[in-house]
């Protein structure tokens, strides 16, 4: 396989050094014991190599680029921002990694993109965040055969030390006056993303959160329970910058800011408010090439990313197997009926999002693609229309290539997948019996809004919540839309504590769901514990 114009090399150097990011003029991060042998063992894992493997073949290491013009190397691996390097002015500047967390995720200098060439070959120029999308990226995906088995191997356990890293954080921590890990409350709370009225946070608002203490919020610039008599979340750009930050500023732990930025009829940032990047819809992305679609991508993600959102519920993979499909095909929201076009396009958007440090979300597992009906307005049978291997496909590749950190169950409802005829939300047989142990994915497991009509037509919100937890959801999501009963979040958080107290719900099982939201934010430089001090948080390992 071709190598691209630019220089390329493997060089094992130290991390140049940073400030603000807990790391020494020497290059040594300050570090708890824990979390210094957490590191340690990961880098030993990272830089193992295989029986008649070389160094340079390992992909501890990144590939270096040799860049046009100075630049900022962000080095972007298994779809996070991972470590960045120091200034290039026209030589190799190589970047290590060190751990899978990130020292920075938004630059305004132009920048050039790279993945370990063990699994991929992305060749890139440098680009400005906030301007334009990269104009020149071209990534070339090697096949199963060429990628040796010891790096696949590598790969996964990279995906499970992470995720152990987590755990082994929670469940102690290395230093006195420190509580050992948070309490289930804040566990459960963390596992909630809600929507909330008004663009302005004022003290009502304020005081529901505190009693709820979400690990996040979704926004919306329609509000649906007054049939938009009264204003939602978002009305200009400006506005939206100072509901976020409030938010923020009184978040005890920094919360997920998500939005639907799909792209055509599923945008929240529209034009007429002011907001300058008008994506457009997944069909009409599909029919152009995954180049463009990353570029027109990158646009989208740059202005999430300014205006402080940092979770994208996109992109859609569903295949669009019925094109009629009243919530997905006809609403032109699937880039393609070929799974391998959607898988390509979906990887390019999800591309995007990370280069800027946006959260991107591949959805509605296991497809939803072939339904006639729509699970927001009610139990959606797809048993007869479904295509296993065609709906299947992208989450497949996509997660073999590492661009899925999130993934959004749907609400339908497949016999031949569930024999009980459960919501693929409320599945164990889907969520965990295909998604994580047949698909091998380890990241964020986020639901549909619990509260459309698929689930309450059949559940309380309560129940439902207690189910999806059961089944291996990690977070819940309630809109807050479809229902004007604000006490919605409230039940469910105590439903779920209750089905802890009364044994329905084991304790690790909240801190296994805990451990994948922490290492989300931490890998999105969302949160990071210790950059954070005094009450602000409510633990800190």
């Amino acid at each position: 396989m071709s190598r691209s114009p630019s220089t390329l090399s493997r060089t094992k150097l130290p991390h140049p050094a940073k400030k603000g990011n807990g790391i020494s003029n020497s290059g040594s991060r300050y570090l708890s014991p824990t979390t210094a042998a957490i590191r340690t063992a990961l880098t030993m894992v990272l830089s193992l190599g295989g029986a008649g493997g070389s160094t340079a073949s390992s992909p501890g290491f990144y590939t270096s680029l040799q860049a046009r013009n100075p630049a900022e190397l962000i080095a972007v691996d298994r779809g996070q921002i991972q470590s960045v390097g120091d200034r290039v002015d026209g030589t190799s500047s190589p970047v290590q990694r060190k751990s899978p967390i990130v020292l920075s995720h938004k630059k305004t200098t132009p920048v050039a993109i790279m993945k370990p060439e063990a699994t991929s070959r992305l060749a890139a120029i440098p680009l400005e965040i906030g301007r334009t999308g990269p104009s020149v990226l071209r990534r070339e995906r090697c096949g199963q055969g060429d990628v040796p088995s010891d790096v696949r191997w590598r790969d996964r356990l990279y995906s499970v030390f992470l995720f152990a890293a987590a755990l082994a954080i929670l469940s102690g921590c290395g230093s006195q006056g420190e509580r050992e890990r948070p309490s289930l409350e804040d566990a459960v709370g963390q596992m909630l993303v809600i929507g909330l009225p008004g663009e302005r946070l004022n003290e009502e608002t304020s005081a529901w959160l505190d009693e709820i203490s979400p690990g996040g919020v979704i926004l919306f610039d329609f509000d649906l329970p007054s049939g938009g008599a009264k204003p939602r979340n978002i009305s200009s750009p400006g506005q939206l910058r100072a509901l976020i930050a409030d938010l923020q500023a009184k978040a005890p732990i920094p919360y997920f800011v998500a939005i639907d930025a799909e792209g055509g009829l599923v945008n929240r940032l529209k034009p007429e408010y002011g907001f300058v990047v008008d994506l457009p819809s997944h069909q009409t992305l599909g029919a152009g090439s995954p180049q463009a679609t990353l570029a027109a991508a990158a646009g989208m993600a740059a202005q999430l990313s300014q205006l402080g959102i940092n979770w994208n519920l996109a992109p859609v993979v569903d295949v669009n197997v019925y094109p009629e499909s009243p919530a997905i095909g006809a609403l032109g929201r699937s880039f393609s009926d070929d799974p391998d076009s959607v898988s390509a396009h979906a990887a390019a958007f999800a591309e995007a999002h990370a280069a800027a440090g946006v959260i991107a979300t591949l959805k509605h597992f296991p497809g939803h693609g072939s339904a006639v009906g729509d699970t927001h307005l009610g139990v959606t049978d797809v048993t007869d229309s479904y295509v296993r291997d065609m709906e299947l496909a992208p989450y497949r590749a996509l997660i073999e290539d590492g661009h899925a950190g999130v993934v959004m169950t749907a609400h339908i409802v497949n016999r031949e997948l569930d024999s009980q005829g459960r919501p693929a939300t409320l599945s164990a047989p889907i969520v965990t019996g295909i998604l994580r142990d047949e698909l091998g994915f380890d990241g964020v497991v986020l639901s549909d809004d619990m509260q459309m009509g698929a689930i309450v037509e059949q559940y309380s919100i309560e129940r439902a919540a207690v189910e999806a937890i059961k089944a291996g959801v990690d977070v819940i999501l309630i809109a807050n839309q479809l229902s004007d009963d604000p006490t919605d979040p409230i039940r469910v958080k105590r439903a779920i504590l209750d089905a802890v107290t009364n044994g329905e719900i084991s304790e690790d099982r909240i801190y296994e769901s805990l451990a994948r939201v922490l290492a989300l934010k931490h890998g999105y430089g969302i949160y990071d514990p210790q950059a954070f001090g005094g009450n602000r948080v409510p633990w800190k390992c």
